[in-house]
């Protein structure tokens, strides 16, 4: 199956007004999410204020931003990361979307996801790495799984140690969307050295990686490109380091539970990167300032190779220390209610520079991901548009509730 892009009818009278007005070009918006698992502001912060993160940094200062809470997803299990990623993809609880485990298929989802409606107004829709997303759904294009993500980053590094148990690992035709995609992209196969790498890491890396490859594909296709009008786009990719660092390294920021994080640390950590942690466990974890300071270099090089309307940050929980010293040193379940804030963040045209939205419930990003891609909104969500996140003209351009639809089922 080639990569190709399918070019859409023109857009609707006001959406055309909102482009001129602000300055949208003639495209159809392009949407960038992107994952950071169990990220919050209290590493953030410190990091982008030091100049740690110049990619993420200004988008950040410059868009809106608040706190993401994870509870609405399940209040019985609160920061449980699939119940939360698939919230934060369909703007209903478990209780609706019923994907309760790292190993429940998609088939199993009993919601549409915010992939599958841009699919369905014919937008170009990739998702990477983010949970509840295999087996490959018929209509999206793109899918880069996590099974077949792990699969592949044993090819590209030296993982250790190899990641077993997930269905899909045994089943490779559903690891991709389309299922040579990585061939395509020339990622693989690979026949070089394979360099040492922690397995989550490794698969951060694959996705990092394709993700890139396929922009650059896409970016060359536009460029000869005969279409004055490009389709609307939506690309999801979950990074998984953040979390699996924190829970193994989390107490040299804060000794004891109850305890302020001490940003100290963090911050000589970041002072002393010297690249991706390339080494033996358990060096090769690096530290919680590598994981961002990784993720922030990609992603300047993707948005140097693409351009995106918008792009967003979300996470699934926050972190804090673990009251039980027996334990993986990070913790974040239903008990630490201090590990209930992720992070939100948009940027993009007429997004309020340096807007604070305060606490966002994770069902608020479906509908608000939506109203970037002129999907009409639900009426049945329980979550909404965080329309406080935009300019007032932006705002009288294009109101939350003027295109709604009785429900996304």
């Amino acid at each position: 199956m080639p990569i190709s892009r399918s070019i859409p009818g023109g857009v609707s009278q006001l959406i055309a007004l909102a482009v001129s007005l602000l300055g949208l070009g003639c495209s159809e918006p392009r949407v960038l999410v992107v994952g950071l698992d169990g990220a919050n502001w209290t590493v953030l912060d410190p990091l982008i204020d030091a100049g740690h993160l110049p990619n993420i940094g200004p988008l950040v200062r410059n868009g809106a931003a608040g706190h993401l809470l994870c509870a609405p997803a399940d209040p019985a299990s609160a920061c449980f990361c699939p119940p939360v990623w698939t919230s934060i993809a369909t703007g209903v609880p478990l209780s609706d979307h019923r994907i309760p485990h790292f190993y429940t298929p998609s088939t199993q989802r009993r919601a549409e996801a915010i992939w599958n409606l841009a699919a369905d107004r014919g937008a170009t829709v990739t998702t990477v790495s983010w949970r509840g997303t295999w087996p490959p759904e018929p209509d999206v294009e793109f899918v880069l799984t996590e099974p077949g993500l792990d699969v592949a980053s044993e090819q590209l590094f030296e993982a250790w140690p190899v990641k077993t148990g997930h269905p899909g690992r045994n089943h490779p035709l559903t690891h991709f969307q389309p299922p040579d995609l990585l061939q395509l992209l020339g990622v693989l196969p690979h026949e070089e050295a394979r360099p040492p790498s922690w397995s989550i890491y490794a698969r951060d890396r694959a996705a990092m990686r394709a993700t890139l490859e396929l922009a650059r594909r896409q970016t060359e296709l536009e460029l000869e490109s005969e279409y004055w009008e490009q389709p609307p786009e939506l690309t999801m990719i979950l990074i998984h380091g953040p979390d699996k660092v924190s829970h193994l390294t989390w107490n040299f920021y804060q000794e004891k539970m109850y305890q302020p994080f001490d940003p100290t640390r963090l911050l000589a950590d970041a002072e002393n990167w010297d690249g991706p942690p390339l080494r033996p466990a358990p060096f090769g974890w690096g530290s919680v300032a590598d994981t961002y300071i990784e993720a922030d270099e990609w992603l300047g090089e993707l948005l140097e190779t693409r351009h995106y309307d918008y792009v967003v940050f979300v996470s699934d929980h926050g972190m804090t220390r673990n009251p039980n010293v027996q334990g993986l040193n990070g913790h974040h379940d239903r008990a630490a209610t201090e590990a209930h804030r992720g992070i939100f963040a948009i940027h993009g045209p007429g997004v309020e520079p340096g807007g604070w939205l305060g606490d966002v419930s994770v069902l608020d990003v479906a509908p608000t991901l939506a109203y970037l891609l002129h999907i009409p909104i639900a009426q049945d969500l329980p979550g909404r548009v965080l329309s406080e996140a935009f300019e007032f003209e932006w705002q009288l351009l294009q109101p939350a509730d003027a295109n709604t639809i009785p429900s996304w089922d």
